[in-house]
């Protein structure tokens, strides 16, 4: 079920400063919230005081690498990767290796192009696949490939090369050696990215995509269709489609995206589906499928004006959508199985709305009185929101309280293991900052 909650609010100019608190109780309905005589009581508190983290350390990225796109957290390490190449940090300071790449990057797609396993990092070049060992800089082998398709694993990478046939082998990551291939008369169907950390919204979304792990199988689609274990080669059922669906795999999910604004969920092993359902959005179509706690993130899109708080959540195992909050009319910028954040991008104000205790908090991301807000990328995990702003740089926000802190003139590049790594404007200097796991 979809819930909708209309806060007004004062029209143009700036709006009065909140009171300490302030305590409305709200019966909302059955045909609203599908439960009968429920009372909604909606606590709204004045924004906690700013939380200042400074930077444990600040670096440079070399000239000859570019500028500074995206960052993760692998170990004790913090990989940067730039537009010409990468550079590792240690997770307290110092600089540990740097590589120039052969390979055009962009914030959109580094971690494509860059992708982490167990303890390296699969680069993919011209020539094929680069395996590089994360904690030296230093390749272990590199797959020699023409294939325009590789799914990686967490100990091996699937490679595709497909012409008048398809060819797919199965390299293990620490010894280079093949662990399985096959050659068939179909195409295969490849798991699609899927993320968390970098959700598709309502508002356009410019920082890196970072993806989650990806599927455990794939398809062969041919006059029947098989579903193949990825990690073995094994055979894990054969099924004909019915009628002629539009099929995408996200995550460890099988999905039919033919008819508009509907999602119907099928079998990986028999193609039977178990269940469908209407959409909000055109899953998949604008942007990479947002998991939030393995639950479908499905919210309006940025052209729909009149709904811009809806959203919901798809269970995959049923296509059931749990009660969930709104973010009060509010532009969706984040979301979780437990809270749901909205913008206003006239006023820059944040409103938070917890399902269990149904309780608001508030949050100005405005400086100097400024007004407006339009963002340069978000990221969520850890319990942080990470969002930038053209006018007041790089926000990180507490989710449990709503206190923020500041960081001009940045851009967030990396949110992960309670990490925040930053880029100055120009893309040439990084900060980390310690943040914490709440």
């Amino acid at each position: 079920m979809t819930v909708h909650i209309e806060l007004d609010r004062a029209e143009p100019g700036p709006p009065p400063p909140p009171p300490r608190r302030r305590w409305v109780a709200v019966v909302v309905g059955a045909a609203v919230l599908a439960v009968a005589g429920t009372a909604l009581v909606v606590r709204d508190e004045a924004p906690p005081g700013p939380l200042e983290v400074s930077a444990a350390w600040t670096a440079t990225v070399p000239d000859e690498l570019g500028r500074a796109l995206a960052a993760r957290v692998v170990g004790g390490a913090v990989l940067v990767v730039a537009e010409r190449g990468m550079v590792a940090y240690l997770r307290g300071g110092g600089e540990l290796w740097r590589r120039a790449l052969d390979v055009d990057l962009t914030a959109g797609n580094a971690w494509q192009q860059v992708r982490l396993a167990d303890g390296v990092a699969v680069i993919e070049t011209a020539q094929g696949f680069q395996v590089t060992d994360l904690a030296t800089g230093v390749d272990r082998f590199t797959i020699a490939a023409s294939g325009e398709a590789a799914v990686v694993l967490a100990d091996r990478i699937v490679v595709f090369d497909c012409g008048e046939t398809c060819a797919v082998a199965a390299t293990d990551l620490t010894t280079g050696a093949e662990l399985w291939h096959d050659k068939r008369d179909a195409l295969p169907l490849l798991p699609e990215v899927v993320s968390a950390r970098h959700q598709t919204v309502a508002l356009a979304n410019p920082a890196p995509l970072v993806p989650e792990p990806e599927s455990s199988f794939f398809v062969w689609q041919g006059r029947a269709h098989t579903t193949v274990d990825l990690a073995t080669g094994g055979e894990l059922g054969t099924w004909t489609p019915d009628g002629e669906p539009e099929l995408r795999i996200f995550g460890r999910h099988l999905v039919d995206v033919g008819t508009p604004n509907v999602v119907g969920y099928l079998d990986p092993f028999t193609g039977r589906e178990l269940w469908s359902r209407a959409t909000l959005s055109e899953l998949g179509r604008s942007g990479p499928v947002t998991l939030v706690d393995g639950y479908f993130l499905d919210s309006a899109p940025p052209d729909n004006r009149s709904s811009p708080g809806y959203y919901q959540l798809i269970d995959p195992a049923t296509g059931d959508i749990p009660s969930t909050p709104t973010a009060a009319g509010r532009r969706i910028i984040a979301v979780r199985t437990d809270l749901a954040v909205g913008i206003d991008p006239i006023t820059a104000e944040l409103v938070a709305v917890r399902p269990r205790d149904s309780s608001y908090w508030h949050a100005s991301l405005r400086k100097d009185g400024s007004y407006g807000f339009t963002t340069t990328g978000f990221l969520v995990g850890d319990g942080w929101l990470a969002v930038g702003d053209d006018r007041g740089g790089l926000w990180y926000v507490e989710l449990s309280t709503g206190s923020t802190g500041n960081v001009p003139g940045s851009e967030v590049i990396g949110l992960d293991a309670g990490a925040l790594i930053s880029a100055d404007a120009a893309r040439r200097t990084v900060e980390l900052r310690e943040l914490g796991v709440r």
